[in-house]
């Protein structure tokens, strides 16, 4: 009878132990992960990111060197890109995130070295750089402002300012 009562016991034990399985989600990756749920439950919520392209704007640099064999002409396109960002959760980022990202394209046939300095007055964009851009190629400087505050305002050509820091040099 003792045994009896034991094995009912362990039973009745063991049954009411796994129908206490807590629900939620169980997906490390996403951002409601529930570390004490042990059955997923489907509300699983995860950051998507959306991208709209708000506008583009190119300007060129001349080179003004006198000797240059490039004198007076446009050497490097700098190409700005404005983009919004939308994200799926409050959790994943800014609501109105704006990224402006800058390409710049070597438009001579040779190697160009060239220390410049950016501006874009609007936005409140000021930068120094020195690059070596090979022969008809390009670089991507990747994003060079993100935020609500400051790349979301339409760039306008009249308000970038691109000049080089000494003279470029051509291999």
């Amino acid at each position: 009878m003792k045994k009896l009562f034991l094995i009912f016991t362990f039973i009745s034990v063991s049954i009411l132990l796994s129908s206490c399985k807590e629900k939620g989600c169980t997906d490390k990756n996403a951002l409601n992960y529930n570390v004490t749920a042990n059955s997923d439950d489907g509300s699983c919520v995860y950051c998507k990111t959306g991208r709209t392209q708000i506008g583009t704007r190119s300007s060129y640099l001349l080179d003004y060197n006198s000797s240059s064999p490039y004198y007076y002409q446009q050497v490097l396109r700098f190409d700005f890109i404005q983009d919004g960002i939308t994200y799926s959760d409050s959790r994943c980022g800014e609501t109105n995130d704006c990224h402006i990202s800058l390409k710049i394209y070597n438009l001579t046939l040779q190697e160009v070295d060239v220390n410049y300095t950016l501006s874009i007055s609007m936005n409140g964009i000021y930068m120094t750089n020195y690059l070596v851009i090979p022969a008809s190629q390009n670089t991507d400087v990747g994003i060079i402002s993100g935020s609500a505050s400051d790349a979301c305002g339409l760039i306008t050509t009249g308000s970038i300012s691109i000049y080089a820091n000494g003279n470029i040099v051509y291999h």
